[in-house]
């Protein structure tokens, strides 16, 4: 019995940070300092871009080895304007990628390594080689948790009566994202009518 004791207190004098350590290996963080994009590996920090230009809450891919982050950069259209490039950045590898020139809102798939965006009311999906135009007259939207489509939000518009109410959409996606037919959606509700109706009814 006294061997034991002794030899667990030996071992606690040896490693007295082994746990401390496996978690500190396992931290993995990205964040924005001073404009730039930065990566958290274990205890080691590094700067990933230099243009102070980085805007907006970076995201890991699901796998968890891909950044997708936001870029101000002068308009390649508009005269003194700015647009907001798309960017993805590979831990492993270290390159840095440019996904489309002037987006909004990327979300990566919860299912593989694309990522759907907002460009100028159309939601696109890139598959990291080229976009593909997925619903038009969108104000937001969000992964279905499989990965199979999306809920999308359309905006209220402005009627000589008021506004009309703001809707939501289903939409499904396969892999085959060249067949995606703009115009096909489901209804899932028109908010502000629809939700009247719940509140009425429970």
């Amino acid at each position: 019995m006294k061997r034991a004791f002794f030899l667990i207190i030996i071992l606690a004098i040896l490693f007295p940070s082994a746990p401390s350590a496996a978690v500190e290996n396992q931290v993995k963080a990205a964040f924005i300092r001073g404009g730039n994009l930065w990566t958290l590996i274990g205890d080691q920090e590094k700067q990933v871009t230099n243009s102070g230009k980085v805007f907006a809450k970076p995201q890991w891919s699901t796998d968890g080895n891909l950044l997708v982050y936001q870029v101000e950069a002068p308009s390649e259209i508009y005269k003194g304007e700015t647009q907001s490039e798309i960017w993805t950045y590979n831990i492993k590898t270290e390159e840095k990628k440019k996904i489309f020139y002037d987006g909004s809102s990327p979300k990566w798939a919860p299912h593989k390594n694309v990522i759907a965006y907002i460009n100028k009311g159309i939601l696109d999906i890139s598959n990291l080689q080229r976009f593909y135009n997925i619903a038009t007259g969108i104000n937001d939207f969000t992964w279905l948790p499989d990965g199979t489509g999306f809920l999308l939000s359309s905006p209220g518009t402005l009627r000589p009566d008021g506004w009309s109410s703001a809707s939501l959409f289903t939409k499904k996606v396969d892999d085959n994202y060249e067949n995606v037919v703009l115009g096909e959606w489901n209804l899932f509700l028109h908010c502000q009518e629809k939700l009247g109706r719940l509140i009425r009814t429970n």
